[in-house]
């Protein structure tokens, strides 16, 4: 009997795994309340493809849901994606990029897809062969530092998509990556769009924004050209109207004390926030006190701090002229499943440029993600 317990402990620690996989399982069955927009088809071939054979893990299932709104096939001109590259994909995960892209080669030169769990690469090197792409190269690589075997070969293009803040030491890993990239190769960084400006594309209700700007305080923040707009009846509606008050709204976005034209009396107008919203928008008042950047210039505040000072912004901007903007000026929270709460595309370029690396541009693939490219 005394020999049956470690046996029973283990039958019994056996069924809460299984129990616990089985309420993930159905936790991540449950449909979401959000509009997510169309997947493509590609995706969902991989799913029922994997269905048919194993179950896919949760992990790679996850990526498969985020990659919904990763749409960089719209973008390949302005990735500048060609046959015959040499491609490599840091921390490829389940590698739907990476199939993406031996796809897109046609078959022509290479995608080295690198991730350091071992189980992803199993299941690239699996999908490669169902597929029938011969230009994908799976690989294990380290954990620390910059894997010995991204200097066999030289790049034209490499993948960093949302492992960039996962790296220990990025400065010193890319400064490592340089000599190996051809002359022109492209970084592509795709991370989470935590605190972003906003787009032309973002004013869906170009004349309900202007009568509820000329309406607020922030009438005064807008510059005289945009002012001479808003007064003249031929730029209605207009393109020339649009691009002023993007840039304006941006400009307006880095202001650290813009909330104070949002408080009655030191508090927050309850109208305009709810419960939890206040407390996200006080916290936020609170960390930009206390690190003294309230009081800075929007120049000379750091990198981490202007995040802060964006995000609050948006919040307030999505919930005064939110019924004018796309997805109701959403942007200011932190997207769903997002765990790692120190991405930041402004530390990202800094750091970028310490490395030795020239900033190039940004795209917005969606509402939830960025790509920030890099010479």
């Amino acid at each position: 009997m005394r020999g049956s317990k470690p046996i029973v402990s283990n039958v019994n620690n056996r069924i809460r795994g299984i129990a616990a996989v089985a309420i993930l399982c159905a936790l991540w069955s449950v449909p979401r309340v959000s509009a997510e927009p169309e997947a493509p088809a590609e995706l969902d071939a991989i799913s029922i493809r994997k269905q048919k054979s194993r179950p896919t893990p949760i992990v790679i299932q996850r990526q498969i849901e985020r990659h919904k709104y990763i749409r960089l096939d719209k973008f390949r001109d302005a990735l500048g994606v060609h046959d015959g590259m040499t491609i490599l994909d840091i921390g490829a995960g389940g590698g739907l990029t990476s199939f993406w892209f031996a796809e897109t080669l046609h078959g022509t030169g290479q995608v080295f897809a690198t991730d350091v769990i071992p189980d992803y690469i199993e299941y690239i090197e699996e999908e490669a062969k169902s597929r029938g792409l011969t230009n994908i190269s799976p690989v294990v690589v380290r954990r620390s530092g910059t894997d010995e075997f991204y200097g066999k070969h030289r790049y034209d293009f490499v993948l960093v998509s949302n492992v960039y803040f996962d790296l220990e030491k990025p400065v010193d890993y890319f400064k490592a990556l340089r000599p190996f990239l051809n002359p022109g190769a492209r970084l592509v960084f795709v991370i989470y769009n935590q605190a972003p400006l906003y787009s032309p594309d973002d004013l869906t209700d170009l004349d309900g924004l202007a009568l509820a700007v000329k309406a607020s305080p922030l009438l005064q923040k807008l510059s005289s050209a945009t002012l001479s707009l808003l007064d003249d009846p031929a730029a209605q509606g207009g393109e020339s109207l649009r691009n002023a008050m993007t840039e304006d709204f941006n400009r307006i976005l880095t202001e650290p004390r813009l909330f104070e034209s949002f408080m009655d009396y030191n508090m927050f107008r309850h109208e305009l926030l709810g419960p939890a919203e206040r407390q996200l928008a006080d916290w936020l008042v609170m960390t930009l006190r206390e690190s003294g950047n309230l009081d800075k210039p929007a120049a000379q505040i750091e990198p981490a701090a202007m995040r802060s000072v964006i995000r609050l912004n948006r919040l307030l901007f999505s919930k005064k002229f939110g019924n004018f903007l796309a997805n109701d000026g959403m942007g200011a929270l932190y997207p769903a499943g997002d765990a790692n709460h120190y991405t930041s595309k402004y530390a990202l370029m800094r750091e970028m440029g310490l490395a030795g690396y020239r900033f190039v541009k940004e795209i917005r693939l969606s509402p939830f993600f960025d790509a920030v490219i890099f010479h």
